[in-house]
């Protein structure tokens, strides 16, 4: 009876011994898909971290882009301002005939739409980068 027992304590423990190299490797494959996954994760935070710095660099030079733009477009508004005062006055004045000055007014009102349509220009480029930023 002994040798029965200790035959099928045998077998009990060999079954034992295959369930034990199957889940050791099963735990081996385990451990090998987490190390993967570890380092995906580890690379994807790395890229993540890189573009999230670039992003914060694009969003400092578009800062100062949309200054540099709002600084033209004060000047120009500035100009824009001061030239029509001054074509205003001229319009009134007359030369020594007792004319207008045709001529001049009329370089005159062609520049003072030149800076208008550049002020409305620098405008739509600052919506346009306010938007972005």
């Amino acid at each position: 009876m002994k040798e029965q027992e200790l035959g099928v304590t045998k077998i009990k423990l060999e079954t034992r011994d295959e369930e034990l190299a199957d889940c050791t490797s099963k735990n081996a494959a385990l451990q090998r898909v987490n190390k993967e996954r570890e380092e995906a994760v580890v690379r994807a935070i790395r890229e993540i971290t890189k573009q999230k710095e670039q992003i914060d660099g694009l969003k400092q030079f578009l800062s100062q882009v949309n200054e540099a733009r709002e600084k033209e477009c004060t000047w120009a508004a500035e100009r824009f301002n001061k030239m029509e005062t001054e074509w205003t006055a001229k319009l009134a004045s007359k030369d020594e005939e007792g004319q207008r000055l045709p001529q001049k007014v009329q370089l005159a009102l062609q520049e003072k739409e030149t800076i208008r349509a550049e002020v409305a220009r620098f405008g739509q480029e600052l919506e346009s980068t306010n938007a972005i930023l």
